[in-house]
């Protein structure tokens, strides 16, 4: 039994070390020199200069971004001004009408009553005052209008 075992540790010890070097060997032996084709060399010129595009790419990029942002922060500050005004004009007439109502809470109820029998003669009155002055109207232009033909007519 522990010649199995043995047998078996020293087979699984093979197979591990073969695997590794066929592994290693293996894409010499099939692609032989064929190999990726490296990047071409690039000078330090050349990557300088691509790197200084892509920094300048990118930080007119950023600006755009600024300038976005700087839009959309002063279109808030004028949304919020505006509605400032609105609440101030919004308080102060809200202080005219609380004082409006206050005012009106302390008039008595008999005083609103006698205001408005008041104002109710008066239009009874003015209303009696119109229809006699129509009626006089029509009666003075009758009168006019016939001693007008009595006159035209002799």
């Amino acid at each position: 039994m522990p010649t199995d075992l043995f047998a078996n540790l020293v087979a699984g010890l093979i197979a591990a070390l073969l695997s590794a070097v066929l592994g290693y060997i293996a894409p010499w032996l099939l692609y032989g020199k064929r190999r990726i084709p490296a990047r071409p060399k690039v000078s330090y010129q050349e990557k300088m200069k691509n790197l200084l595009a892509d920094l300048a790419r990118s930080s007119s990029e950023v600006d755009q971004v600024f300038q976005e942002m700087t839009e959309v922060s002063r279109q808030r500050e004028e949304t919020l001004a505006s509605l400032e005004t609105q609440l101030d004009e919004l308080s102060k007439r809200e202080k005219e009408l609380q004082s409006r109502v206050d005012s009106l809470q302390n008039i008595s109820l008999p005083a609103v009553q006698y205001f408005v029998e008041t104002v109710q003669q008066g239009e009874q009155r003015s209303a009696k005052r119109d229809y006699l002055l129509f009626f006089s109207g029509v009666v003075v232009s009758t009168i006019i209008a016939l001693a007008l033909k009595l006159v035209a007519g002799i």
